[in-house]
């Protein structure tokens, strides 16, 4: 069993200068509409590797998290995935970079206007405690 979550890092703030030639030229801040970035294809969820199940196991870990960050292009095509944090295990680490890059995203947009953008991307990877029972629903 395994979450994901995909954090939205984007925030925009910008004043403009107007052109003016007095020394005391007056500041003009502008309203900009960002849109944030939003996957519209591709699933999150796959098959843990059992690769990964048997290092855990091994390790006696429960938890192992990858981090990276995926960059959009204008179209919201993902054009590269940055590794940050690895699992531990290549096989789980190239499950995970082939699911993200198949990811399409509505583009990211400033003032009307598609830009690229990079997100930040975790998958934790969870296995069930030992001894642990979870109680019954309802």
């Amino acid at each position: 069993m395994f979450t994901t979550s995909a954090l939205m890092l984007m925030s925009v703030a910008t004043s403009v200068a107007t052109p003016h030639t007095s020394a005391r030229a007056p500041t003009v801040t502008a309203e900009v509409t960002v849109q944030q970035p939003r996957r519209i294809y591709g699933s999150t969820a796959f098959r843990m590797p059992t690769a990964l199940e048997n290092e855990m196991d091994r390790a006696g870990e429960t938890e192992m998290d990858y981090r990276g960050r995926v960059c959009v292009d204008r179209a919201g095509v993902p054009t590269s995935l940055h590794t940050t944090e690895r699992t531990g295990v290549r096989q789980a680490d190239q499950e995970v970079a082939k699911t993200v890059l198949a990811w399409r995203f509505a583009p990211y947009q400033v003032g009307g206007r598609a830009v690229p953008f990079c997100e930040a991307v975790r998958y934790r990877f969870e296995l069930p405690r030992a001894g642990v029972v979870n109680p019954p629903a309802g």
